[in-house]
């Protein structure tokens, strides 16, 4: 046995070879165990839906890399006709679109997003997978932050517990788009 293990016995952190102390699993420290908790039906639990506000427009954006387009809802008082496109949210709903609109949009990237929205019958704007994906910007739920990973910024987002809905973009004229709407799996 080493003068190291012979001193400190178990608590030694440094030996001499050839040492033969024994290093069986009674004398390794055990790790620490995490905990996992969940919650109870009706309490509640910290949101993972992630808003960002334009600071030109003050536009509250929900961040969702889950929704295909990006959506921005129609102006309070409009007469637009709805396009022969539509959305489908969840459980196969359509949502109405009635047309795009080009918007200017400042995160606090320092950088410049011009983005063409589509104008449907949203709750909230919302940032989707395409707008992520061609600016390049990353979400990072566990710290709450959008990172632009060409200039490595990043913004930190507000959290709240609104609920949210996949959207993807549907043709109506199509002749499948019926079969696809009663046979999901086909999609």
């Amino acid at each position: 046995m080493c003068w190291y293990h012979h001193t400190y016995v178990v608590k030694a952190r440094k030996f001499i070879p050839p040492c033969i102390f024994p290093q069986t699993p009674q004398h390794v420290k055990r790790q620490r165990q995490s905990v996992m908790a969940t919650t109870a039906a009706g309490q509640s639990r910290p949101s993972r839906l992630f808003y960002i506000t334009d600071n030109s427009s003050s536009l509250r954006f929900l961040v969702d890399y889950g929704v295909e387009v990006s959506v921005i809802p129609p102006p309070r008082c409009h007469h637009l006709k709805p396009s022969q496109f539509s959305l489908q949210a969840a459980y196969n709903t359509a949502v109405r679109i009635y047309g795009e609109q080009s918007l200017p949009v400042d995160l606090g990237l320092m950088r410049h997003f011009q983005w063409v929205f589509i104008q449907a019958d949203a709750q909230s704007p919302i940032i989707g997978a395409d707008f992520l994906s061609h600016f390049g910007l990353a979400v990072y739920l566990k710290h709450r932050r959008l990172i632009d990973t060409t200039t490595k910024r990043f913004t930190v987002a507000t959290v709240t517990s609104e609920p949210s809905f996949g959207i993807h973009l549907t043709i109506l004229s199509l002749p499948f788009a019926e079969m696809l709407k009663e046979n999901p799996s086909l999609a």
